[in-house]
């Protein structure tokens, strides 16, 4: 009877997806010299997915990133999740008591039906920090943010978008 040796596999992290991913480089390297292009694969593959890929969001004016330390607002897509995170803000005062266009995300962002996601916002006015408000992201990558009835944006109030996601299919 032959024995099997166990396959030792260490976490080396678990991404943002929630599934750990493993290290399975002991196996790879001890079967033999064939595997060494197996395990540079791997190795290229558990980059790619660890290392996410940041790219900054074309804003509409008034909205700039708000600077000082903050994340500049950017997406990361993940398979068919995006994700957005950064801050931004009014370079001038305006009035949002309309639906204000933030941005717009490129192709390769875009969700294919109409999203709404949770913001947090600063208005600077009476409202202050309001935290739930909404911003849709439209099949054509339009990130339009929804103020309520009474709101307007002095300047350097803000948006942020850290922890927004979104998948691109629709409704899943």
């Amino acid at each position: 009877m032959a024995v099997v040796r166990p396959v030792t596999r260490t976490v080396v992290a678990t991404p943002t997806w929630g599934f750990p991913v493993t290290d399975e480089i002991n196996r790879l390297t001890t079967e033999g010299t064939g595997n060494l292009s197996k395990l540079a694969s791997l190795q290229a593959i558990m980059n790619g997915l660890l290392t996410p890929v940041w790219t900054p969001i074309p804003l509409a004016s008034p909205f700039a990133p708000y600077g000082s330390g903050y994340a500049t607002p950017a997406y990361c897509v993940q398979g068919s999740w995006v994700w957005l995170r950064g801050l931004a803000r009014q370079t001038q005062a305006a009035d949002l008591t309309a639906v204000t266009t933030m941005g717009t995300l490129p192709v390769e962002a875009r969700p294919a039906v109409n999203v709404s996601v949770l913001i947090i916002m600063l208005t600077g006015g009476s409202a202050g920090v309001a935290p739930g408000k909404r911003m849709q992201i439209g099949s054509a990558g339009g990130m339009s943010v929804y103020p309520t009835a009474t709101e307007s944006l002095s300047q350097n109030a803000w948006v942020s978008l850290d922890g927004t996601k979104f998948n691109m299919i629709g409704n899943v």
